[in-house]
């Protein structure tokens, strides 16, 4: 692969390939991928000058797949690569190409930064057959490099790295499904597909009790709560509250009182339930009965129903004789006794607090006196010892050997002539070393400072791959350029960008490191910087 190099042709960078004297050229397959915009490879061109014959791939925009896989790599970004050097494969295959002429290496495989997508070389000579394993090693070789993002699930490495070991039943098509089902985008449909057939049976719930409606003529109509009917028979019970006077009270039972009639109503019949009058009977003679036939307390129910003269002078003795009952039993009103003793009882409460205070000031209370006594003795001593402050003058002949000669201390207040605790004071000499070490760039338009602070260092417009991002300016690329450091020195490489990268105002080729040094120039596309050390 020595003879692959790049070629910057106004706004494209292409690799290209010098076919050299012991190079078997496929006619067919040189035919087929130049004639064709082949999915997941490169565009390729064939052109001839002089005695040379060059194919040309255009990589426009596009870094190395080494490059793409340095640092961290998530799941997303390692999916999407994988499967799409397995789709090139696949595009090969159906326009009849050699699958043994692409290029397994990640120097020669492109990746663009934002979208994933791949494009693989197809260099069309002649030249020994590959078979599956070889691209199973390539994929295992390359897993053992990667560095996956420690902060996601990393489990879709393990396995992607069992199903590799085992070389035996290795095919293309089953590794592209075990990657489709690692990301989640084969079992989507299955799911939106499942989803209608479980609402099928609810639906099905939803039309049975349609069909138990007509057995139900009370469920159709709004008043569908017709158990409200059904509870009111059950809150019939209303007729209890007659027998709940009755039965109880059987023991205000009382003797038959005759009641004399009245002069004054006595030329007034009385009347029947229906209003009539009803002649008087000769009641006078036979007591009223005081209780009804069966044994029961007369009720305005049964007087109504049974209304005589008898029944109504037995009723209305009834009743009187209950009321006296009742009047006996109550207590004489000029009692207020049982609420006085409540407030006597708070009485004594209210000054139980009182006896506590006067033992505090008071003396009789001897503990009080000795514990109080020991609080005040050692404040005294201290308040006395203040003016023997004479050691004040001694304090500052203390701290004053510890501190160095020009040392700046800034907010840092050294107390009682001590050592700062874990408070580092660093040098001039120690603070110079520390800025020798730090690279930067500082951006021409607005003297932004960019520190460097880990490498690779990757310039471009990409937010989510690059490590400095220029969102300001359309001509930088996605991923421009990168700087990097070896054995000290650092470099800096065009990432194939469509507006190139300058070094000191010359134009530097694509996918080669160039030294840089302190004070240089760097112009990616149009944006000025300049590279500082320290």
């Amino acid at each position: 692969m020595d003879k692959f190099t790049y070629e910057n042709n106004g706004i494209n960078t292409y690799l290209v390939y010098e076919i050299g004297i012991g190079d078997i050229v496929d006619s067919m397959g040189l035919g087929m991928i130049t004639n064709n915009k082949i999915p997941g490879l490169a565009q390729t061109f064939f052109t001839q000058k002089d005695n040379g014959k060059y194919i040309k791939y255009n990589v426009s925009s596009r870094i190395t797949l080494q490059s793409f896989f340095t640092g961290q790599v998530n799941k997303k970004r390692l999916l999407s690569v994988f499967k799409g050097i397995l789709d090139a494969y696949f595009a090969a295959e159906e326009y009849m190409l050699d699958t043994s002429s692409i290029v397994l290496d990640a120097e020669y495989i492109f990746v663009d930064v934002s979208t994933c997508d791949v494009s693989m070389i197809f260099l069309p000579l002649i030249a020994e057959s590959k078979d599956v394993s070889d691209v199973c090693f390539f994929f295992r070789n390359l897993m053992y490099t990667i560095q996956s993002d420690v902060s996601e699930d990393c489990s879709h490495v393990a396995k992607i790295i069992n199903y590799l070991n085992s070389s035996a039943n290795y095919s293309l098509v089953d590794f592209r499904n075990l990657l489709n089902e690692l990301d989640n985008r084969g079992a989507a449909p299955a799911q939106s597909a499942v989803k209608p057939i479980a609402q099928i049976p609810s639906a099905a719930q939803v039309q049975a009790p349609q069909a138990a409606q007509p057995v139900t003529p009370g469920f159709v109509p709004a008043p569908a709560p017709a158990p409200a009917p059904v509870s009111a028979p059950v809150a019939a019970p209303a007729p209890a509250p007659a027998p709940a006077p009755v039965p109880p009270k059987a023991a205000v039972k009382a003797p038959p009182m005759p009641v004399p009639p009245k002069g004054a109503p006595a030329n007034v019949p009385p009347k029947g339930p229906n209003g009539m009058a009803v002649p008087p009977k000769a009641a006078a003679k036979n007591p009223a009965p005081v209780t009804t036939p069966d044994g029961k307390e007369i009720s305005l129910f049964y007087l109504l129903q049974h209304y005589n003269s008898d029944n109504a002078a037995a009723y209305k003795a009834q009743k009187e004789a209950k009321k006296a009952a009742k009047a006996a039993a109550q207590p004489p009103k000029n009692q207020p006794a049982p609420a006085k003793p409540t407030k006597n009882k708070k009485a004594p409460k209210a000054p139980a607090p009182a006896p506590v205070m006067p033992p505090v000031p008071g003396a009789p209370v001897p503990p009080v006196a000795p514990v109080a006594a020991p609080v005040a003795a050692p404040v005294a001593p201290v308040m006395q010892a203040a003016p023997v402050a004479p050691a004040a003058p001694v304090a500052p002949v203390a701290p004053a050997p510890m501190v160095p000669s020009g040392a700046n201390f800034g907010e840092t207040t050294v107390l009682g002539g001590g050592v700062a605790g874990e408070t580092t004071v660093l040098s001039q000499n120690s603070a110079a070393v520390q800025q020798t070490v730090n690279p930067m760039l500082v951006r021409q338009k607005n003297n932004e400072t960019v520190r460097i602070n880990k490498f690779p260092f990757r310039v471009g417009k990409e937010r989510s791959f690059v490590d400095y991002f220029i969102g300001d300016n359309t001509a930088v690329s996605r991923s421009h350029a990168e700087i990097t450091m070896k054995d000290g020195a650092y470099f800096i490489k065009d990432m194939n960008s469509t507006n190139h990268t300058y070094v000191n105002g010359n134009m530097i080729q694509s996918g080669i490191d160039v030294a840089i040094s302190s004070g240089d120039r760097l112009r990616f596309a149009n944006e000025e910087f300049e590279f500082r050390i320290g």
